[in-house]
C-alpha cells in the first residue's frame, strides 16, 4: 500500500478500501493552497504517522476548502464504505461543517461528518502529535463499529 495523503477525488477508491478494512480509519485534512501551515502539517505530522510502523494503517484525504469540484460517488452498494450527499465538494463539506481555518484535520463517519471537533492550526507543535492522535483513535474506534 502506498503511504500518502490523498486527494479529495480518489475518496471513491478510498471507501472501498475502507470497507475492505485495508484502512483502520479515516481523517480529512483541510487546507488550502494559499496556506504555509498546511505543507508543515503534512510533511512534519500527518505522512510521519502514516510512515510510523506498527500502528494501524489510516486513510487521510486532503481536501483543499476552495475547491468546488464534486467528489465521485463512492461505487458499489451505498451500504458499505462511505454514502455521500450528491454533488459533495470539498467546499461545500468544509461550510457545512463550519471549517473556516486551515490546516484542520478531523475523524469522520460514513457520511463524512467529523465525529469530533477538529484539530485547528498548528500553534502547538509539542503538542500536535498528542492532539492528531486523538482524532485517529476516535476514527479507529468508530471504523472498527462501522464495518
Amino acid at each position: 500500500m502506498t503511504i500518502q495523503i490523498f486527494k479529495a477525488k480518489q475518496i471513491d477508491t478510498i471507501s472501498k478500501q475502507l470497507h475492505e478494512g485495508q484502512f483502520k480509519g479515516l481523517l480529512i485534512f483541510a487546507s488550502s493552497r494559499y496556506c504555509p501551515w498546511c505543507g508543515l502539517v503534512a510533511n512534519d505530522q500527518l505522512l510521519p504517522r502514516l510512515k510510523a510502523s506498527g500502528l494501524p494503517p489510516i486513510a487521510i484525504v486532503e481536501f483543499d476548502i476552495d475547491d468546488s469540484t464534486p467528489l465521485p460517488n463512492p461505487s458499489g452498494d451505498p451500504s458499505q464504505g462511505l454514502r455521500l450527499p450528491v454533488s459533495l465538494s470539498p467546499r461545500t463539506w468544509a461550510k457545512a461543517h463550519k471549517i473556516r481555518v486551515v490546516p484542520s484535520v478531523t475523524a469522520v463517519n460514513q457520511q463524512l461528518s467529523p465525529l469530533r471537533a477538529p484539530l485547528i492550526g498548528y500553534s502547538s507543535v509539542d503538542f500536535y502529535g498528542a492532539y492528531l492522535e486523538e482524532q485517529i483513535t476516535e476514527s479507529i474506534r468508530y471504523w472498527a463499529k462501522a464495518r
